[in-house]
């Protein structure tokens, strides 16, 4: 004979057992289907706010583009010219330039003169003097890096002097330090 079970220890083992069969469904097939959905809810959300913003950029395509063209004639129009926004800045610029290209070489840069400023048609000529010892071809990197370089510098009144006797000159020429010394112009766009 077989023991005889209560009948509530039966329908109780089968709730657990269906409890067990849903919960493992739960965790089985529709967890991963929410999940999946969510993930998927969220990329549409992004790609949402992707697209307004590429609408907002497309929509502003025209201004930008015209934004573009003003800034690259301004450009073109402006290379060449010193940046600063008035003489006192421009010449500052200047010297604190010819500083550097001195320092860049290993010269001496023994002094610096700001130059009157010159209106020149719808521009204004800013300029300094600077006084410098170096060697000669110390003087030919300075000229070449000032004359090459951005914005375009003019320069003038250039004047190179020995210190040496001339047999020191006649042994190493490339060694002797010379006085050098020579006017630096950039040119500001517009009146004052």
């Amino acid at each position: 004979m077989t023991p005889h079970r209560p009948t509530w220890v039966g329908r109780a083992a089968a709730l657990v057992l269906l409890g067990l069969a849903l919960l493992a469904l739960k965790a089985l097939v529709v967890d991963p289907v929410l999940d999946a959905y969510a993930a998927r809810m969220a990329e549409i959300a992004r790609l949402d706010a992707l697209s307004a913003r590429y609408r907002a950029f497309a929509e502003r395509l025209p201004e930008l583009r015209a934004e573009r063209e003003r800034l690259v004639r301004e450009t073109r129009a402006s290379q060449g010219f010193l940046a600063a926004p008035n003489e006192t800045l421009a010449a500052a610029d200047l010297q604190a330039r010819l500083k550097t290209l001195v320092d860049s070489v290993h010269g001496e840069l023994k002094s610096t003169q700001v130059l009157p400023v010159w209106q020149i048609g719808g521009f204004r000529r800013v300029g300094v003097r600077g006084e410098m010892s170096m060697t000669l071809p110390a003087i030919q990197r300075v000229l070449y890096a000032a004359e090459a370089g951005s914005p375009t510098l003019v320069l003038d009144g250039l004047s190179i002097r020995t210190k040496a006797a001339d047999r020191q000159v006649e042994r190493n020429p490339d060694r002797v330090l010379l006085d050098f010394s020579v006017d630096l112009y950039g040119f500001l766009r517009g009146a004052p």
